[in-house]
């Protein structure tokens, strides 16, 4: 089915959706900014993207054209493999029944860009995600911890003017936690290269106790640190016996190669390549034991220093980790 530019097509009464045609790097020379909504999933701020406004692209990912908050679409994003989609689409079926699996849905035309990992003509208008050249543009670092930090990577590649985020909280505590600092990396590229990130005031994203600064301070207790040093110290023995494991190994061949090459140089070329393969099994054992050195000294800087302020739950022993909060006294309140 060929489409053409800013034309808009009702696929059912669920959604409206809208290919504004521009997949790639907008070469308009007139002063109307690029701007694109990106939507994820959370009903804290899903509404508040501008559905109305036709000048403004809407992005969303995987099963969102199932939300009616979600009223218009102009590009889909599933980035799962391929063969997952279509293995476990007989276990994504849409809240209501109506579409059947979401693979179905995937095969059927609904005149709006689908990216995904892999091209398929199965899937009409299917385009496959760039992913290299997204990853070339950022800086050469593959890191994409969800599925919206695709849409933001590839906003950023394309020159977008403004990028908003609505329904992508992430927020601490939720199972999308770990892929909140993804995100944050993310908008600072975004913003480092000038275009405007527009995110809604009850998001979580880039928002954060200031450090030092907020009346309500939480200090580890130190029954916790002295359980976290305990366990530190274990693993570090632990890394200590793998690392010069790993060093005796990288010895040894590096000895036999030297002695090899006075003898039969054929065996070069394969020590070579054992060495080289020993020597980053050294480097890792080495860094991990660098890294839980590095933990073991600040826990017990910070248990010396627990005991020298007397902070509450400091003693002797070993009991079950927990927190406490530490609140700044109160001030007199002014008349």
């Amino acid at each position: 089915m060929e489409n053409t530019n800013n034309s808009t097509i009702c696929v059912d009464a669920m959604v409206e959706v809208c290919w504004s045609g521009s997949q790639t790097e907008n070469t308009n020379s007139s002063a109307t900014p690029k701007r694109v909504a990106i939507v994820g999933f959370s009903s804290t701020s899903r509404k508040l993207a501008p559905y109305d406004d036709l000048s403004v692209e809407v992005w969303t990912v995987n099963q969102a054209y199932e939300i009616p908050d979600i009223k218009r679409i102009t590009r889909l994003f599933d980035t799962h493999p391929y063969v997952d989609l279509r293995r476990l689409s007989h276990r994504m079926r849409s809240r209501n029944n109506a579409l059947g699996t979401h693979w179905n849905w995937l095969t059927q035309d609904h005149g709006f860009p689908i990216y995904m990992q892999q091209f398929t003509p199965l899937v009409p208008n299917c385009i496959r995600y760039p992913l290299e050249e997204v990853i070339d543009d950022l800086y050469g670092e593959p890191y994409f911890a969800s599925g919206p930090a695709y849409l933001l990577g590839l906003a950023i590649h394309e020159k977008f003017d403004e990028i908003g985020l609505y329904g992508v909280e992430m927020m601490t505590g939720s199972e999308y936690e770990y892929q909140k600092p993804n995100m944050e990396y993310l908008i600072g590229i975004a913003r480092g290269r000038g275009i405007k990130i527009i995110l809604p005031e009850n998001c979580t994203l880039c928002r954060a106790d200031m450090y030092g600064y907020e009346n309500d301070q939480r200090i580890v207790d130190n029954t916790f640190l002295i359980g976290r040093k305990a366990l530190l110290d274990s693993e570090l023995r632990k890394a200590e016996a793998q690392l010069n494991v790993a060093q005796g190994m990288f010895d040894a061949l590096t000895v036999f190669r030297d002695n090899a090459i006075k003898g039969d140089g054929n065996l070069a070329p394969l020590l070579e390549t054992a060495i080289k393969e020993a020597g980053e099994e050294l480097e890792t054992k080495l860094r991990r034991y660098n890294q839980i050195t590095g933990g073991l000294d600040e826990v017990t800087f910070l248990d010396e220093w627990h005991r020298e302020q007397n902070v509450p739950g400091t003693r002797k022993g070993m009991t079950t980790a927990s927190t406490i909060e530490v609140k700044n006294e109160a001030q007199p309140k002014s008349s």
